[in-house]
């Protein structure tokens, strides 16, 4: 017979199975399977903060994820309001926090904070958007299309989007989970088809 402490390891053992076994069984996304805007960010700890209040009563929506260059920040703060129009959520507004200048040494523990909220966002998201007609080349967004692609790879989310003329291309702009958009535009006609009813987008509009 076992001892006390032989059961308790047994238990503990059959109890990480069956969390596992539950993770690996999680639900994959095939162009609009989504868990829940609270759902992913509860898992990730990441605090959206773009968001429509319009759309609570909405139980699915697309918690989206956007990467560019440091240097086109406005551009990307139109892309955020185009997709809350839609009724989606942004995961995380770097645009707002991403001030530090080029010496991250010097401020290694707000740099560190800073990163852990990107790939935080990312984990979070449900669509993950790269704008690609930067003039300067990019760092950051390279990470983050990495941690994306990783994670797409792994579970099947985040579905993702590569937008614009890839200027500065890397190979894994052609990943095969990847999907292309020529202009801003055409992604955002089929965002419009994700996540919101239409009724609810005509609400705002």
């Amino acid at each position: 017979c076992l001892d006390e402490t032989s059961q308790v390891l047994l238990h503990l053992r059959d109890t990480t199975l069956l969390l596992l076994s539950l993770l690996a069984f999680e639900p994959r996304r095939i162009h609009g399977a989504r868990r829940s805007h609270r759902t992913r960010c509860a898992q990730s700890t990441c605090q959206p903060t773009w968001h429509n209040s319009t759309y609570d009563s909405i139980e699915e929506l697309m918690n989206v994820f956007v990467s560019g260059q440091l240097n086109e920040k406005r551009k990307i703060r139109k892309i955020f309001k185009a997709l809350l129009r839609q009724g989606h959520h942004i995961t995380h507004d770097w645009t707002r926090t991403d001030n530090l200048g080029p010496d991250y040494r010097s401020q290694a523990d707000e740099a560190g904070r800073r990163a852990q909220l990107d790939i935080n966002g990312v984990a979070a998201a449900d669509l993950y958007i790269l704008i690609t007609d930067n003039l300067a080349q990019g760092k950051g967004m390279y990470v983050e299309l990495g941690a994306a692609l990783a994670l797409a790879v792994q579970r099947g989310a985040p579905e993702i989007i590569v937008v614009g003329p890839r200027n500065h291309e890397s190979i894994f702009y052609y990943h095969p989970v990847a999907r292309h958009f020529e202009t801003i535009e055409d992604c955002l006609a089929y965002t419009k088809t994700l996540g919101a009813d239409a009724e609810a987008v005509a609400v705002s509009a």
